[in-house]
């Protein structure tokens, strides 16, 4: 899922995103575009 679709999803500021992904909450990966994409099943399990 693209960032602001996990932002819009869980109503969650990028600041708290960044913090979920630091944290190991929601996997992410870097694509080669260096744009993330989070994991889908993370951000369900967060809902």
């Amino acid at each position: 899922m693209k960032a602001e679709e996990v932002l819009n999803l869980l109503q969650i500021s990028r600041k708290t995103l960044h913090v979920y992904a630091r944290d190991g909450r929601i996997q992410y990966t870097v694509m080669p575009n260096r744009m993330y994409n989070y994991n889908e099943e993370d951000v369900k399990r967060k809902q």
